[in-house]
């Protein structure tokens, strides 16, 4: 089992490098765009467009990753905050648990099928488009895997296989 951590955490580390790579190369390339717009240096940069749009879609795609690895993203916990540590709240969290699981289940499934029959180029770079949108299947795979390990998580709640911890809840009056 110390080796799913270790994989875990190198996986994590290699998603952060990405995306840290991806915000810093957006920002450098708008701000050098807008350079050479206003001051009117050099030729323009025709393969701009191309490159923001592999560094947004890999940014956001490791982004998501990172987010449910750290249980991170937007969550509405109205149900929790109203009802607290309550055996059927854990069954309920089941079944949201299984919406995602099937979300990215599915987005993993198209994605491997855009990447195998993706044969159109980017006109500028001349690169494959399948291996620009190579972070669709790949992150799916990870995102599909975070929310497996969380409808675990519920399950062992609702069915009481691990006791439910009280937790206190602190008033925002």
């Amino acid at each position: 089992m110390n080796w799913i951590v270790k994989a875990d955490k190198f996986i994590s580390r290699v998603l952060m490098a990405i995306s840290l790579v991806c915000i810093t190369g957006l920002f450098v390339l708008i701000l050098s765009n807008i350079f050479l717009r206003v001051f009117r240096i050099g030729g323009l940069m025709n393969w701009y467009a191309e490159v923001i749009e592999i560094f947004f879609a890999w940014m956001v795609m490791c982004v998501a990753s990172i987010l449910c690895r750290n249980k991170s993203h937007f969550v509405v916990d109205l149900l929790f905050n109203k009802f607290g540590n309550k055996r059927w709240y854990y069954g309920l969290r089941v079944f949201a648990t299984l919406i995602p699981v099937i979300f990215f289940s599915v987005l993993f499934f198209y994605g491997v099928k855009l990447f195998q029959g993706g044969v159109q180029s980017l006109p500028i770079l001349q690169i494959q488009r399948k291996w620009a949108y190579l972070c669709i299947p790949l992150n799916a795979f990870f995102l599909c895997a975070y929310s497996l390990r969380d409808l675990v998580e519920a399950v062992i709640f609702a069915f009481g296989f691990k006791p439910i911890a009280k937790v206190e809840r602190k008033s925002i009056d």
